[in-house]
């Protein structure tokens, strides 16, 4: 996997309130990097995907982080609070998986079992939906057909997150005590969670290319 060095510099808050079209050699390949990851986390520690969609998932993350980047260059007076904010939901996501990470295996069942963290995580990932639809795919005042065509596309895309992504598994404190609480415990499960926290986490400024 990538060094924070090369992957921080995309989502820090000094590249996004800098330009919205910052842009170097690497960065296609550090956001497929991400969605992998990302994918890997929600079908392999949430559960909240099935294993025969993952490629689905992972191609529909694809899609629509170039869709935001398309939306983002098209709003540049609100594009960076915007891309700052989904950013932050994100963080709140990763910031729970790795707060579970950090419980000691001999803690009261009540602090190993991920309920808590659960419904932390949900709340992120339907405000990061919400955000997307409310803030980067409406049609704006004067938006010229190309720009309705791409919202269009970008609310396809998240009402297929929603189709795809099981949230409501997150309410299940069976769920949350039998199948996430394990996954973490992995050596993959931590490993994933740790590098996309460390890479939203970190600004880096002075690695950025």
């Amino acid at each position: 996997m990538f060094p924070s060095m090369v992957t921080a510099p995309v989502f820090s808050k000094h590249g996004a309130s800098r330009n919205v079209n910052m842009d170097y050699d690497m960065l296609k390949s550090v956001v497929n990097q991400t969605v992998d990851l990302v994918t890997f986390v929600f079908v392999s520690v949430l559960g909240v995907c099935d294993g025969e969609l993952r490629a689905e998932l992972a191609d529909t993350l694809k899609a629509t982080a170039d869709l935001v980047a398309c939306a983002a260059a098209r709003r540049q007076a609100t594009a960076a609070d915007h891309l700052l904010a989904l950013r932050g939901h994100a963080l709140t996501v990763f910031t729970a998986l790795k707060s579970a990470l950090a419980v000691d295996k001999n803690a009261p069942d009540e602090l190993r079992n991920f309920i808590p963290q659960a419904a932390v995580v949900r709340r992120a990932i339907d405000s990061a939906m919400r955000l997307l639809l409310v803030k980067l795919a409406d049609d704006r005042d004067l938006e010229d057909d190309t720009g309705k065509e791409c919202n269009a596309l970008l609310r396809k895309l998240v009402d297929r997150l929603r189709a795809i992504l099981r949230l409501e598994r997150l309410d299940d404190s069976d769920h949350a005590r039998n199948f996430v609480a394990p996954a973490l415990a992995t050596l993959p499960g931590r490993t994933a969670v740790e590098h996309v926290f460390v890479a939203l986490s970190t600004s880096n400024p002075a690695a950025e290319p």
